[in-house]
């Protein structure tokens, strides 16, 4: 496995296990060996009864990036050393369904493009974790989730758009 990377999104889901207490023991062994991990708060409350993510990164230190989705309230997340907090963009919600797993494919996609993988600057992180976060959001304006799932250049139109209401422009 030398080179590969290990992204867990823990994804829980009780109907799918049918014994809890085991469930989080595996899910925990397996966060030994996770290079980056995608949580919701609900399950970071679940799995640890903390929603403390250096504490998380102490407990787990092959973690190279942490990213904690709180549903209307935005993502927390630990990378490279810094925590940082992206708002939740304000959105016309149809269907929250595949929202998360939009999320972690738009950060993936982000990931991918960079080179030094686990080794950004502060505002490398902030850019990529703001870009999934809108590959979140945008997934939301449609029913279902593969269908929603936006374009890279949807996502970059939205960005910019974002970006100069920012900016007041």
């Amino acid at each position: 496995y030398s080179g590969v990377q290990v992204v867990i999104d823990v994804n829980w889901r009780s109907v799918f296990w049918d014994n809890e207490r085991r469930a989080k023991s595996i899910i925990l062994e397996v966060l030994n060996h996770a290079d980056y991990l995608k949580l919701t708060d609900e399950e970071a409350d679940w799995l640890f009864g903390s929603r403390d993510l250096e504490s998380l990164h102490d407990r787990f230190p092959r973690l190279k990036c942490i990213l904690m989705t709180r549903g209307e309230y935005g993502c927390v997340y630990w990378a490279a050393g810094t925590a940082g907090d992206v708002s939740a963009f304000a959105m016309e919600v149809e269907d929250t369904t595949g929202a998360g797993d939009s999320f972690l494919a738009g950060f993936l996609h982000q990931l991918c493009k960079r080179t030094r993988s686990g080794d950004w600057l502060p505002d490398e992180a902030r850019e990529m974790v703001r870009y999934a976060s809108a590959v979140g959001a945008l997934t939301t304006l449609k029913r279902g989730a593969i269908a929603a799932s936006p374009t890279h250049d949807e996502v970059e139109t939205f960005l910019f758009l974002q970006n100069r209401m920012r900016a007041g422009g």
